[in-house]
């Protein structure tokens, strides 16, 4: 079970009441000790997820997964040191690591148009 799974109002996935038939159209999975996030996108593929925002905590890193075509393949990885930024396809957001004191802090913005509507730093 992903941490986060939005089902967009156009999914694929069929909401059969107590459970979703199809994979989430974006999903987050937060990483931790012992943690099997990766090995769980062979799955992801297979029941069609749009894609997969994995957060690692050991290093400090964002990795975007998208399906194509059934498999998952990495489309990018940011850190507090590349300052890449994510772009989902399938919501309006975009992740980006920034440096801090204790830990990198994960920037989130709404993009609507290719203009920021919105920003948080978490």
């Amino acid at each position: 079970v992903p941490n986060v799974a939005p089902f967009l109002k156009d999914t694929q996935a069929k909401n059969c009441d107590t459970f979703w038939l199809g994979g989430p159209d974006f999903a987050i999975e937060v990483t931790s000790p012992y943690d099997q996030s990766h090995d769980k996108l062979p799955f992801y593929g297979e029941v069609a997820a749009g894609e997969v925002l994995i957060v690692n905590r050991r290093p400090w890193q964002l990795e975007l997964y998208r399906n194509e075509g059934a498999a998952m393949q990495q489309i990018g990885i940011a850190t507090a040191d590349n300052e890449i930024v994510l772009m989902p396809d399938t919501v309006p957001l975009s992740f980006r690591l920034q440096k801090g004191e204790d830990r990198p802090k994960i920037e989130v913005q709404h993009i609507v148009a290719g203009e920021q509507q919105q920003r948080w730093v978490v």
